[in-house]
């Protein structure tokens, strides 16, 4: 029974840490929302293009850009990895296996001017 209250006391305790993390991370949103509105504002008022204006227009595309591609990985590894499961394919041999990847690879590349596309052309990927 007394475990059994330390463990309850150990869990409240988490959860107030985590209800002030919460509350750290929606302030610096906040402010970090504010920061931005201020220098949008001061765009709208001169809408000079700056280095500044510029960095962080091609940081972003660049972030974006890569966000997407990491996505688009993780979903042919995730492809891939559910076809070897169901083919059992951890008894394979090892030759044969690569030889399987690579076929089930084919399917996913781009194909530059193909009207097949690839894995990816097919689903629609949430990315976010």
């Amino acid at each position: 029974m007394i475990s059994l209250l330390k463990i309850m006391n150990s869990e409240s305790v988490f959860t107030k840490v985590n209800l002030k993390a919460n509350k750290e991370v929606k302030r610096n949103a906040k402010i970090r929302l504010e920061i931005l509105n201020k220098e949008l504002d001061a765009f709208l008022d001169n809408p000079e293009i700056t280095q500044k204006v510029i960095n962080n227009y091609t940081y972003g595309l660049v972030r974006t850009a890569m966000s997407e591609e990491a996505a688009r990985k993780n979903y042919i590894i995730e492809y891939v990895k559910s076809i070897l499961i169901a083919e059992h394919a951890y008894a394979m041999d090892f030759r044969d296996r690569n030889k399987r990847i690579s076929q089930i690879l084919q399917y996913a590349y781009r194909k530059k001017g193909s009207s097949k596309g690839s894995l990816l052309m097919k689903q629609k990927l949430a990315i976010s």
